[in-house]
């Protein structure tokens, strides 16, 4: 199999995913998420998020639509690590008045992810069709996989949702993706795929983090996680308060610094500033974090995503 040097991937564990299925699962899911549910179609998965009453954001998250061959649809919430437990936990206080079934189905299933720079070549691997712009799916036996909705227009990155098991007597069987992505592309490391995080300005909240932060502080109202024409939701009415009437005083920013600099050299607070952070292989150290919109305030290094970048990847 030829090599690809213009491809790297590799399994992540750094995901979980929860199914959510029943006659009522589009529609209790659109009154507690901030994206439209009924945006999601099998060519179209939507980035949202789970807030709490007070607007305070409990989980970032994708949602994929699925239906079988009877035409039965399953909404599927892919996040990172950690996140499904604090997930449940939070709709199941709002589940019994809907007939809907939560199920976190992580371990029956596995995650590719992936940076290419030929994308031909690339679907010639996989033997499959690669969604065409941010956020779209493809679906074939047993895979969908997701083109992530960066800023920077190359290299392109994907991930790949694999079912683990499957009814061998259905037919839905996933090819041998990961094999062939392992054996022709280059290694991935985890590094690598964090540092393309935080250039591209994409937050996850991971645990620790739920709950301290607005959709502002983060611009997912910006970015195409927040819908404000969908109607109610949890904390919706505090969310769009702020939207709309309120100055964000904090934003979205980024910043490389020397291995040897601390991030407390900037002047914030790494326990209520810093979102993520990532080595470079020269040494220096990738930081997503929130810095005030005051330049008289902020750090001169830091770069705030601008509201035209933010709005680039809704």
């Amino acid at each position: 199999m030829k090599n690809l040097s213009s491809c790297h991937a590799s399994r992540s564990e750094d995901f979980d995913l929860i199914r959510v299925s029943g006659p009522d699962a589009e529609r209790f899911l659109q009154g507690q998420l901030s994206c439209d549910l009924r945006r999601t179609t099998a060519d179209q998965s939507v980035r949202g998020t789970l807030c709490n009453l007070k607007g305070r954001v409990i989980s970032d998250l994708r949602v994929i639509r699925q239906e079988d061959a009877d035409n039965v649809v399953e909404l599927y919430l892919l996040t990172r690590a950690g996140m499904a437990e604090i997930i449940l936990n939070t709709l199941s206080k709002y589940q019994v008045f809907f007939k809907v079934q939560l199920t976190r189905v992580t371990e029956t299933h596995e995650l590719v992810q992936l940076i290419a720079d030929d994308l031909d070549q690339l679907q010639s691997l996989i033997e499959s069709e690669l969604p065409s712009a941010p956020d779209q799916i493809t679906t074939g036996p047993g895979h969908v996989i997701i083109r992530l909705p960066d800023l920077d227009p190359a290299p392109t990155r994907f991930e790949i949702l694999l079912k683990r098991e499957t009814d061998q007597d259905s037919g839905d069987k996933a090819p041998f993706i990961i094999d062939r992505l392992e054996s022709a592309c280059q290694p991935l490391d985890q590094n690598t795929w964090l540092c393309h995080d935080i250039r591209n300005g994409i937050v996850h909240i991971r645990p620790g983090q739920q709950e301290l932060f607005t959709p502002q502080l983060l611009n997912y109202d910006l970015n195409g996680a927040v819908d404000f024409k969908k109607g109610c939701y949890t904390g919706q009415e505090v969310v769009a308060r702020m939207h709309y009437r309120a100055e964000a005083k904090k934003r979205l920013g980024k910043v490389t610094l020397p291995a040897e600099t601390p991030f407390s050299d900037l002047g914030l607070d790494e326990d209520k500033d810093l979102l993520v952070s990532a080595s470079r292989p020269d040494g220096r150290r990738d930081y997503l974090l929130i810095a005030s919109t005051d330049a008289g305030r902020r750090d001169s290094r830091i770069n705030l995503f601008t509201e035209t970048e933010a709005s680039l990847s809704s």
